[in-house]
């Protein structure tokens, strides 16, 4: 990304502990287990999704049609606290969960993450 201007914070201020929120997360999103098709075939995408947003926010890859699920109270939490340090505003957010230790290592990111779109 030429020009890129990148922030890192390592931990946000949660209205609980992490780890509450994240068991919370886990256990009452729910979550898609998606196929997508390479080189001819069809497999199990690594992760597990859910795509929550504003009404009309779709959001379309690899063929799979996202259309977005209201806000829960635990999401809007996170999301404006982000919006409030990002100083930015946010209309959807793809919550992400891999199914494996391995697809998690292969792709190097968080196991749990939040894919926040303008």
């Amino acid at each position: 990304m030429q020009d890129a201007e990148v922030h890192y914070l390592r931990h946000l201020p949660l209205a609980e502990a992490p780890d509450i929120v994240m068991r919370h997360l886990i256990d009452e999103i729910p979550w898609r287990a998606e196929n997508i098709v390479a080189w001819g075939k069809t497999y199990p995408q690594p992760r597990l999704i859910a795509w929550y947003g504003d009404a009309r926010k779709n959001y379309t890859y690899s063929g799979i049609l996202l259309e977005p699920l209201p806000w829960t109270q635990a999401l809007l939490d996170i999301k404006s606290r982000v919006e409030a340090i990002a100083s930015q505003g946010w209309s959807a957010a793809e919550n992400v969960r891999w199914r494996t230790r391995a697809a998690l290592n292969r792709n190097i990111v968080p196991m749990e993450n939040f894919k926040l779109e303008g």
